[in-house]
């Protein structure tokens, strides 16, 4: 029978659950500090101003509301208004700018309208 003298290093199934463990807790709280830098950064309040302002050009354009309005939600004010176009009658800008309540401007939207 051979006698191994030299013994083979490895780790052990407890050493790997351990460090499996570990490397969990961490992804955890890397999480945590990534959905709150998010959060921090207004993102929602952004992504929520975009998509309320998509939707308003869209039905803007569906039932040619060519024409100044202020809309108001419970956390936007939109203001939606049609400039002339360097005197051209045929050719306005649509704006559209949507603020949060503390009047910090959060999206802005521009867009040529051709009148044919």
């Amino acid at each position: 029978m051979v006698i191994l003298k030299n013994k083979i290093k490895g780790s052990t199934l407890i050493e790997v659950i351990v460090s499996i463990t570990i490397t969990m807790i961490v992804f955890a709280i890397a999480m945590q500090i990534f959905v709150n830098v998010f959060r921090s950064d207004n993102y929602y309040a952004k992504l929520n101003a975009f998509l309320a302002i998509k939707k308003i050009e869209v039905d803007c354009k569906k039932n040619n509301k060519f024409y100044d309005e202020k809309i108001s939600t419970d956390e936007l004010d939109i203001f939606k208004s049609i400039i002339p176009y360097n005197g051209s009658k045929d050719i306005q800008i649509l704006l559209i700018e949507a603020y949060d309540l503390k009047g910090k401007k959060l999206v802005e939207h521009k867009e040529l309208i051709y009148f044919y």
